[in-house]
């Protein structure tokens, strides 16, 4: 009895044929723990907190006795000599507060510059930094 030789062609060795040591797409190792080196766990770093930038209000904006935001001026914008104040968003303000009544006036009894006085309590105070110092009332030369 004779042995039919099985023919084994090319397509046959690709059918079997590959790359059976080292698959491709997956992964080669698996990494187990180790009981007697644990691994360090990660230290969390603590983001820096976005900084939020206030707007600026200038000290000549405000009214210094109750601090509120004087409304601005907008006929008196509109004049053409103050028209390049408005360019650089420098507007005039009004010269009274509608809060606590009080209202600008051009003598400081103590300096004589402009000075802000309120008439409920009857006091001279300079807006802004500048100025003489002079905070109170006038006192009665008699």
């Amino acid at each position: 009895m004779e042995k039919n030789p099985i023919n084994i062609n090319n397509k046959i060795k690709q059918f079997f044929g590959g790359n059976w040591g080292k698959p491709n797409n997956v992964e080669q190792d698996i990494d187990l723990p180790n009981p007697l080196f644990p691994e360090p766990e990660e230290v969390k770093v603590k983001s820096k907190k976005k900084r939020h930038r206030k707007p600026y209000i200038s000290p000549w904006s405000v009214c210094p006795f109750c601090n509120e935001e004087l409304e601005k001026d907008e006929e008196e914008s509109k004049k053409p000599e103050l028209r390049w104040m408005g360019s650089i968003g420098l507007f005039p303000y009004k010269q009274s507060c509608n809060k606590c009544g009080s209202y600008k006036i051009e003598k400081c009894p103590a300096c004589g510059s402009c000075t802000w006085y309120n008439p409920n309590s009857k006091i001279f105070k300079h807006q802004g930094k500048f100025g003489c110092g002079f905070e109170g009332e006038k006192r009665n030369e008699s």
